[in-house]
């Protein structure tokens, strides 16, 4: 197999995961800009109290949203789907 046709394949077959990955990052903006996502708090209610955070033992400061999959969102963050936790 040639060079170029080995290039070409390997191309092909890497694109759909680079499609789906580029709109999984478009879809999470958007899902952010609709909720009003922010970095900061707002009047006192931040992403570490809501009921949808989950914290990344791995990265101080930032954790998982339940409603914004496959996306980090700071602990001092905020979104209208904020939900106090029990």
């Amino acid at each position: 197999m040639s060079a170029n046709r080995r290039f070409f394949m390997k191309t092909i077959a890497i694109l759909p995961a680079a499609v789906v990955s580029g709109m999984a990052v478009a879809q999470n903006a958007a899902m952010k800009k609709n909720l009003q996502y922010q970095d900061t708090p707002k009047n006192g209610q931040r992403c570490d109290q809501c009921l949808h955070y989950v914290a990344d033992p791995k990265k101080a400061g930032e954790g998982i949203c339940k409603v914004i999959p496959n996306d980090t969102v700071k602990a001092a963050g905020w979104c209208t789907a904020w939900v106090k936790k029990a």
